[in-house]
């Protein structure tokens, strides 16, 4: 396989994964925006999206996190490599960290997604203040 084919092959891997979870976050943003106009859509998304909150958390974690690592993980090669004219170093690196990261490529969002709800130690809180157990993740 040519170096060229292979940079676009991981390129394409990790944009996939990238616009996988853009579509994730916007779908849980259009549900967001129906229930500020005051029609509920949660009660269809009910296996997958439990809540308000629970779909705010899975949009803030696909669309700031696993979007953007994607995203960024897989245009920095593919541009570095088309404007400086010369192959990746180590393909196998960037394939290496694909696949680490692709079984669960937010594993806050699999947990969220499956738990309904975030740990405590995911943001530290203002000493002195109690946190509602709903906001744990915001």
């Amino acid at each position: 396989m040519t170096a060229v084919a292979t940079h676009g092959r991981l390129t394409a891997a990790y944009l996939t994964v990238a616009l996988l979870a853009l579509l994730g976050g916007v779908v849980t943003g259009l549900a967001q925006g129906l229930e500020h106009a005051g029609i509920n859509v949660y009660p269809a998304l009910a296996p997958v999206v439990q809540s308000y909150y629970h779909g705010l958390s899975l949009h803030g974690v696909l669309n700031v996190l696993v979007w953007t690592t994607f995203f960024i993980c897989g245009f920095l090669p593919f541009i570095a490599v088309e404007a400086l004219g010369r192959p990746l170093a180590s393909a196998r690196l960037g394939w290496a960290r694909s696949r680490i990261a692709s079984p669960d490529p937010g594993p806050s969002s699999t947990t969220i997604h499956w738990t309904g709800r975030c740990s405590e130690g995911d943001r530290p809180s203002t000493p002195g203040r109690e946190r509602h157990p709903i906001l744990c993740c915001l």
